[in-house]
C-alpha cells in the first residue's frame, strides 16, 4: 500500500514485514525521491495507510502535526506519529470465526475527525479516533471493501468494493436520518436537535468485476460557477477502475440520480470501416468488415433539397404536439437519399476471424490478415461488375494487425503492423511497423 500526503511532500509505504517506511519528495531537484526513516513495526503485512494532519494551536509545539494511521491483515488499526514513530491509538477490527479480518482501506473523514475503514468481510465502520470507539457499521458491500476516498472538505466519502459497487456515505440531521434507513451511532453536540449521524445515502454497480481503485478527480468547473457550488462538490467527478479493465466516472453531485455512469474504454477500438473512391465509375465506396466475412457497399446520394414529408416547421411541430403526435427528432435540414446503398461484393475467407482490413484511398486495392495469413487483393471491373483478384506478390505479406494504405508519388504503399508469435507462450502479440 502506498500513501501521498496532502501537500505532497513526503510519501508511505506499507511494507510486507509489517513496518512502514517513509520518503521525502524533493520538488526542487525534479521529484527525486530520497528515504527518510522507517515506523510501525507489528506483525502482519500492512495493507492500508492513510495520512493525518491536524493543526495545534499550542505555541510550543509545531504548527501541523502529522499522523499515520495503518490497517494489517491481522486486523489491526494503528495510528502512529509521524515524527517520533511512537503509537497513539490502537484499534481491531470484528472478527468472523478464526480468521482475521484484513483491513484493505482507510480514509480519514470530517477534517480527520473520523476515520472510515474498509475490510474484508465487505463492511464500511466508522471510528472516533480520539476515544478509539466504533461509532457506525455498515454491511452494504457483499465482497471485500477495496477502495475509499473522501470528498475535500466535506463529510461525505465513498467506498468500492469487489462486488463492483459503490456506496456513498455521509452525516446528516438526526431527524432526516430516517428515510435512509438505519444509521450509526449520532455524533455528540451541545443541543440534541442538531445531533448528526452517518448514514448510507446511495449504492450503485458501477463495474461488472473488482474495483481495486478509486478517486475524485479535481472540480472541473465551467466559467460563471460560483464559488458556492464549489463547496457543494459540483463539478467533482468520481472515477473508478477495476479489474474489467474500463474506467467509469460520474458527477458526485448527481452520484444517486444519475443514470448509468459514463465508462471510458482502455484501448482505442479498431476501425471496422475503411473508405475508398473508384476513380472510373466516380462512387464513393465502403468496406467493412466482421468476423471471416469482408463486404464492399456502394454508397447512396443525398438529393440537394430537403425531404418535403420529413420537415416541418415550428408551428406544425406544436399542434402535432398538442393532437398527441409525436414530432420526428431530426432536424430540418435532414436530406432525402436518391440513391440507397448497395451492397457490391461479399467475400468470406478462409482460417480464423480477421484482424484488419482496409481499402486504398483510390478504390484499387483491398488487404485484409488473419492471425496466420495475409493477403493482398485488386478490385478488378468485369462486365460492369465489380471483383476481386489476388495480386501476384514476389514476397508473401507477414499476418498484420493493423494497416493502412498511404500514397507518395503516384505509388500506394501499406504499412503494416505485423503479428508474431511469442516463442514462450504461442500467445499472439503486435510487432513492429
Amino acid at each position: 500500500s502506498m500513501s501521498i500526503n496532502k501537500t505532497q511532500t513526503q510519501m508511505a509505504l506499507g511494507c510486507e514485514d509489517g513496518s512502514v517506511r517513509l520518503f521525502n519528495i524533493l520538488k526542487d531537484q525534479e521529484e527525486i525521491i530520497v528515504y527518510d526513516s522507517v515506523i510501525a513495526q507489528q506483525k502482519g503485512r500492512i495493507l492500508s495507510v492513510c495520512w493525518r494532519e491536524l493543526e495545534t494551536t499550542s505555541s510550543t509545539e509545531e504548527k501541523v502535526r502529522v499522523q499515520l494511521a495503518t490497517g494489517s491483515d491481522l486486523g489491526r488499526i494503528s495510528l502512529w506519529d509521524a515524527k517520533s514513530g511512537s503509537m497513539i491509538v490502537n484499534m481491531r477490527a470484528d472478527k468472523f470465526g478464526k480468521e482475521a479480518t484484513w483491513v484493505q482501506a482507510l480514509a480519514f473523514v470530517r477534517n480527520g475527525s473520523f476515520l472510515a475503514v474498509g475490510d474484508s468481510l465487505g463492511k464500511v465502520t466508522i471510528w472516533d479516533i480520539t476515544y478509539g470507539t466504533q461509532i457506525a457499521v455498515f454491511s452494504d458491500h457483499i465482497a471485500d471493501v477495496t477502495a475509499l476516498v473522501v470528498e475535500a472538505d466535506s463529510g461525505v466519502f465513498y467506498s468500492a468494493s469487489a462486488d463492483g459497487s459503490i456506496a456513498q456515505f455521509r452525516v446528516v440531521a438526526a431527524r432526516y436520518a430516517r428515510q435512509w434507513g438505519r444509521g450509526g451511532a449520532p455524533i455528540a453536540t451541545d443541543d440534541d436537535e442538531d445531533r448528526q449521524i452517518w448514514v448510507r445515502t446511495h449504492t450503485r454497480r458501477a463495474h461488472t468485476h473488482d474495483i481495486r481503485a478509486l478517486v475524485i478527480s479535481p472540480p472541473m468547473l465551467p466559467k460563471g460557477m460560483l464559488e458556492k457550488d464549489r463547496r457543494r462538490g459540483m463539478g467533482e467527478y468520481l472515477v473508478a477502475g477495476g479489474v474489467d479493465t474500463c474506467l467509469t466516472m460520474v458527477s458526485g453531485a448527481k452520484f444517486g440520480r444519475s443514470k448509468l455512469p459514463r465508462k471510458i474504454l482502455p484501448l482505442p477500438h479498431k476501425p471496422r470501416f475503411s473508405l475508398g473512391k473508384l476513380s472510373n465509375v466516380d462512387t464513393s465506396v465502403l468496406l467493412s468488415f466482421q468476423g471471416k466475412e469482408i463486404c464492399l457497399w456502394k454508397l447512396g446520394s443525398a438529393s440537394s433539397k430537403n425531404s418535403s414529408s420529413e420537415f416541418r416547421s415550428h408551428r406544425n411541430r406544436k399542434r402535432a404536439r398538442n393532437n398527441n403526435d409525436r414530432p420526428p427528432r431530426y432536424s430540418a435540414s435532414r436530406k432525402e437519399l436518391k440513391n440507397t446503398h448497395q451492397l457490391l461484393i461479399k467475400l468470406k475467407t478462409n482460417g480464423e476471424g480477421l484482424t484488419d482490413a482496409r481499402i486504398s484511398k483510390d478504390g484499387a486495392w483491398v488487404a485484409y490478415s488473419n492471425s496466420t495469413a495475409a493477403r493482398l487483393l485488386k478490385v478488378t471491373e468485369i462486365d460492369g461488375k465489380l471483383s476481386f483478384s489476388r495480386a501476384k506478390m514476389r514476397k508473401s505479406i507477414p499476418p498484420f494487425s493493423s494497416s493502412i494504405f498511404i500514397r507518395i508519388k503516384r505509388k500506394q504503399y501499406l504499412v503494416t503492423s505485423p503479428v508474431r508469435k511469442d516463442n514462450s507462450g504461442g500467445k499472439e502479440t503486435p510487432g513492429t511497423i
